[in-house]
């Protein structure tokens, strides 16, 4: 399970420039309209739960999507339109470019590359895995940004970022719900049974509630 979870990961790090350029683009994909992000969000893959901002909306992965769990996006008001995914789940198509979402990523850690990490225009902090975490301001396209990271546990070291993306002046409107959700993640545990037919459990904490929304 391990070594095929490092390798979806490995791909989804190659592929992030990609899907960052087509993100909110339409693609081969059929158009289809958003739904509603009801209950917690869950992945047992990654051991981590957390709970969406009442009337959130998120495009769902398209049938016969083909990728790696890592992530979504949750829409802050409703895209017009949605399109299909990128190999990470995490890069979903929509329309227009300007809604405001919270793009979420989960996967494994690998410790120090020795990369330098990127500077941080602080902005504030949120509480996330119940420690102050700093929120770094940025732009993307026009567009403000405010985002924060963390590790957790999984079956093996874990990494989790959430990034608010709206215009410049809708930012402070949806900073409340950004910490919110923020502040309402927490790594879970699975139960799988084995080949054997033992059941043993992935992960720490409570139970992951069942996900009902991807």
């Amino acid at each position: 399970m391990g070594s095929t979870r490092i390798l979806c990961h490995f791909a989804a790090v190659m592929l992030t420039v990609a899907v960052n350029d087509a993100i909110a683009s339409p693609n081969s994909q059929l158009p289809f309209k958003p739904l509603p992000a009801i209950g917690d969000f869950s992945t047992g893959n990654y051991d981590l739960t957390f709970k969406p901002p009442e009337h959130a909306m998120y495009c769902p992965l398209p049938d016969g999507w083909t990728g790696s769990d890592h992530g979504t996006i949750v829409f802050l008001e409703p895209p017009r339109l949605c399109y299909g995914a990128g190999y990470p789940s995490s890069g979903r198509g929509f329309e227009p470019a300007q809604t405001a979402r919270i793009e979420i990523y989960y996967g494994y850690s690998f410790g120090d590359d020795g990369a330098k990490p990127p500077a941080c225009k602080a902005a504030g902090v949120v509480m996330l895995f119940g420690k102050k975490t700093l929120l770094c301001r940025d732009a993307w396209r026009g567009l403000a940004t405010l985002s924060a990271s963390g590790q957790y546990e999984a079956d093996s070291p874990a990494e989790f970022s959430a990034t608010l993306v709206a215009k410049p002046t809708d930012l402070n409107r949806y900073l409340p719900e950004f910490a919110k959700l923020i502040a309402s993640v927490r790594p879970c545990s699975t139960k799988f049974k084995g080949s054997d037919r033992k059941t043993f459990v992935v992960g720490h904490g409570s139970a992951c509630p069942p996900g009902q929304w991807f």
